[in-house]
């Protein structure tokens, strides 16, 4: 089930937002109707901008520059900065961060240049968090620094400490949990060293999540106590809400079950009472996750129901296809199936709407849980195959998270040893002048013992020149030995590649063709006992296709293997290149027709080569059939051929997704290679152009490729047009 506890916060906030925009606005209207002065003027427009900031980017930037021309209107330098802040927050809400950073670059300049620091440091923190918002999180770390710096020297204390907690957030966000809790700290200090105590419960809150992902549970439930303790004393209801919510979350991981269930009742109650009907719903699921776990599978399906029905309301599209597939486990638990698919399908349909992939891998799972239940292995299978591929997505797009976290922390960390050495190159400097004057009788006294050496050494020359006439001959041995070392070691990391990529292929590109040979096979004698013809005559076809590709797999390996034992053999003669071309077109037929792809020949006039006919033919298959594998459904394939500079050139283009200019000088490489998935999720073995470089070197031929993401790849190769001295 994809957990909906952390978001309860932010919706929560969005939700009240969202209702509180509408009536706000007739009210902001009624105050800009009214305003008599240009500064009531000025602070309508501001409220009216910040109103619409995160649901209408035009009217939020309207209003933003209808500041802006009124401060130039004024020429009042204050209000101008005031006006260049109000753009860049209107296009931050809306994810523009170029144009925000522009804008705020502004303000900052005309705030500092009116020694207005308070407003400066706004600027910097806002600087700040567009940059984190980029993923920038060096430069966002140097301007909220430069924000809390600036809050200090007013004594704003308050924002110093809101700052640096930023920057705590940051670190957090780069999973460095020792650094995070270091800015926690300071900036809970900097608050309780000035009697702002009671802004101290966010801290908490945030020190909780800490403890959380670091797995700390009594940690982070005492700072999430504490953290409701001062909510409770300002009496804000939405922190309280989400501090009740934080420890329910902990006494759930910790398997308390009754005291989990006491916390999320009072979230939820909080939720009835300022009748926000988002933070109903989402307190309401987690109530149905408890008793699921306690199978009281009736009592959770009563929750969830209650739960869609208000994020139906509410029309969050994202908060109804999760809750319809957790009751769509309900009723699969139940063995309940036809409700079970029903909801799951639901499901599959509002995610599909929105995007959601960790939803839509759910409801793939779900439904193949379901069929393989009913006996259906073969939906079972695809559904199975679906939610791996979106596993797979997300995993990718974690690792790729991970790795810009890793960069951002190594770029901070390089950025810290900077600063340090530029100190340590302060001190050394100071050390230098000092010892200037000891360098300079340093270097009397080593002039004179240098002229003493110089007439040692003269005297020594003489045996060195014989010794190295010596040294020379033996050098020269030792030269060839090493020269003999490298070839040798050259020839085992090749032999060591050959080796790793036949165990790859072993180990999985042949077992899984093998695996589906089985499965299919497994099922068609099923199918064949109870006389199921329609089945027998589905799952044959869906056998043979498994035993052609594994036939084309097994003879791909194996005709790389003679080319790396030197067995295979090779007779070359005279042959007619568009006969062949021809030929190896007929073979390829039904894949093409299957596929809804044309090809054709450019080749006007008969052109005859010389080479071995069969080598040639291997490549020309291999090429048209990659030329079929990444080429859309409905694409177009063309082959031509020139006489140009003693060879027959023949090309082979697709209009498919192309290769990337990253992989274009190793596709030849065995080091390198590996199988790629065609559109239709076609798989190889990577071995097929290792293959076409072999025996094109073998024909006295050359091999090469062009290609553009998106538009399409060509292979060249070369053939000899007349006999001459082949290659070894």
């Amino acid at each position: 089930m994809v957990d909906n506890k952390k978001l309860i916060l932010s919706l929560l906030l969005t939700f009240m937002v969202i209702i509180g925009v509408a009536q706000q606005n007739d009210s902001l209207w009624k105050v800009k109707s009214k305003a008599k002065t240009t500064k009531d003027l000025f602070e309508a427009q501001l409220a009216l901008s910040k109103a619409y900031w995160y649901f209408d980017l035009d009217s939020s930037l309207y209003y933003a520059n209808e500041i802006l021309s009124i401060a130039e209107k004024e020429g009042n330098e204050d209000l101008l900065g005031d006006a260049q802040n109000a753009i860049g927050n209107a296009y931050a809400s809306n994810g523009d961060y170029d144009n925000s950073l522009e804008y705020y670059q502004e303000a900052y300049k005309i705030r500092m240049g009116l020694g207005q620091k308070s407003k400066a440091a706004v600027s910097l923190n806002n600087i700040g968090l567009t940059l984190s918002d980029k993923r920038d999180f060096s430069n966002a770390i140097d301007y909220f620094k430069k924000a809390a710096l600036l809050y200090g020297e007013v004594g704003d204390h308050k924002s110093e400490a809101e700052t640096i907690r930023s920057i705590a957030s940051v670190y957090a966000k780069l999973n460095a949990p020792g650094k995070a809790l270091e800015y926690y700290i300071t900036a809970l200090n900097i608050l309780y060293a000035n009697d702002l105590n009671t802004e101290t419960g966010t801290i908490h809150n945030s020190i909780g999540d800490l403890h959380r992902n670091m797995l700390n549970s009594d940690l982070a439930l005492e700072h999430y106590q504490r953290a409701l303790d001062i909510f409770n004393k300002k009496g804000n209801k939405v922190d309280i809400a989400m501090a009740l919510n934080n420890i329910g979350i902990i006494y759930d991981e910790k398997r308390d079950i009754p005291a989990a269930l006491q916390f999320y009742t009072r979230s939820l109650e909080l939720a009835r009472e300022m009748k926000d009907k988002t933070s109903q719903a989402v307190a309401l699921n987690n109530l149905g996750f408890l008793y699921v776990k306690t199978k009281q599978y009736d009592k959770a399906t009563t929750y969830y129901f209650e739960s869609l029905r208000l994020s139906e309301e509410v029309k969050d599209v994202y908060s109804i296809s999760n809750t319809k597939n957790n009751i769509a486990n309900v009723f699969l638990k139940k063995e309940q199936y036809e409700l079970c698919s029903q909801y799951a399908q639901e499901a599959l349909k509002n995610a599909l709407k929105i995007n959601a992939v960790d939803v839509e891998q759910e409801s793939y799972e779900i439904l193949s849980n379901l069929n393989a239940k009913k006996g259906n292995y073969k939906e079972a299978f695809l559904f199975k195959e679906k939610a791996m591929i979106l596993k797979d997505s997300l995993y990718n797009k974690e690792s790729n998270q991970k790795l810009l976290e890793i960069q951002a922390t190594f770029d901070m960390e390089s950025k810290e040893n900077e600063i340090s050495g530029l100190k340590k190159d302060n001190q050394i400097n100071k050390l230098e002048l000092e010892g200037q004057k000891t360098t300079q009788s340093a270097l009397i006294i080593g002039i004179i013992l240098l002229v003493a050496l110089g007439f040692a050494l003269l005297s020594n020359l003489r045996m060195k020149k014989r010794n190295n006439l010596l040294l020379t001959s033996a050098n020269r041995k030792m030269e060839n030995a090493n020269q003999k070392l490298v070839e040798s070691e050259a020839n085992l990391r090749q032999l060591n590649a050959t080796k790793d990529k036949f165990f790859s292929i072993i180990a999985h590109d042949l077992k899984n063709p093998f695996n589906a040979l089985l499965g299919f096979s497994e099922i068609l004698a099923t199918s064949a006992e109870e006389e199921k013809l329609s089945d027998v005559k589905e799952y044959s076809k869906a056998v043979n296709d498994s035993a052609e590709k594994l036939y084309r797999l097994i003879d791909n390996l194996l005709e790389w293997s003679r080319t790396q034992t030197g067995k295979f053999s090779f007779n070359p003669n005279y042959f007619s290149v568009d006969k062949l071309i021809n030929d190896e077109l007929g073979i390829q037929s039904h894949t093409l027709k299957s596929k809804s792809i044309v090809a054709q020949m450019l080749t006007k006039d008969p052109i005859t080569a010389y080479g071995d006919k069969t080598l040639i033919g291997t490549v020309l298959r291999n090429l048209i059939s990659n030329a079929i594998k990444f080429s859309h459904p409905g694409g177009k394939i063309w082959i031509a051929s020139r006489v140009f500079n003693n060879h027959v050139e023949i090309a082979i283009t697709d209009s498919g997704v192309g290769i990337g200019q990253d992989r274009l000088p190793t596709l030849f490489n065995l080091e390198s290679s590996q199988s790629t998935q065609g559109t239709w999720d076609e798989k190889g073995t990577g071995l097929g152009l290792l293959i076409c470089k072999e025996f094109i070197n073998k024909n006295n031929g050359d091999i090469w490729v062009e290609s553009q993401l998106g538009k399409g790849t060509t292979f060249f190769f070369t053939v000899p047009i007349k006999q001459e001295g082949t290659k070894s």
